[in-house]
């Protein structure tokens, strides 16, 4: 099929609305993720250290909290409970790859197979680096961010660190 110039630009109107929607609604579960990890690190030890606690992953970037769930999970954590914080933390850490890519790569759009291409090189890089998502990949994404906002919840009332 021949697509005109209009068909087109209609086309990737709608597709570039939806990614704008699945893009922020990603941020905002990632947002919830990432402040259920803070509340979760602060209370490890019944919040006994919570200022102290608070204080040190205060600078901390996403990918240094699941480090230091999975150190805390490893040191605190019954056989029972570590292979499932051991399991979320993976997960997390998958989601964050997702993330990065997605909010600091450019993007753009393959209308006719309704694909959004990621580039995460740098423009000037001689090596090109995309990764590309449909638009039910995207979606799982975000959807991904909220469970793991729910499980984490679950976790530390099931297996408190």
């Amino acid at each position: 099929m021949e697509w005109t110039g209009i068909q087109l630009r209609e086309a990737r109107n709608e597709l570039r609305a939806t990614v704008e929607t699945l893009l922020g609604r990603l941020l905002f579960e990632y947002s919830r993720l990432e402040t259920a990890l803070d509340l979760c690190l602060a209370w490890v030890d019944e919040g006994n250290t919570f200022d102290e606690r608070s204080k040190k992953i205060e600078g901390f970037s996403f990918s240094q909290k699941l480090a230091l769930l999975e150190a805390d999970a490893q040191r605190r954590c019954t056989n029972d409970g570590l292979p499932f914080y051991l399991a979320w933390v993976k997960r997390s850490h998958a989601l964050r790859e997702h993330r990065n890519t997605l909010v600091h790569g450019r993007v753009g759009f393959d209308m006719i197979r309704s694909i959004v291409v990621v580039v995460s090189s740098r423009a000037t890089s001689k090596t090109l680096v995309s990764k590309e998502y449909n638009l039910d990949e995207l979606e799982n994404v975000v959807g991904e961010a909220g469970t793991l906002t729910q499980e984490l919840c679950t976790l530390r009332s099931s297996f408190p660190l």
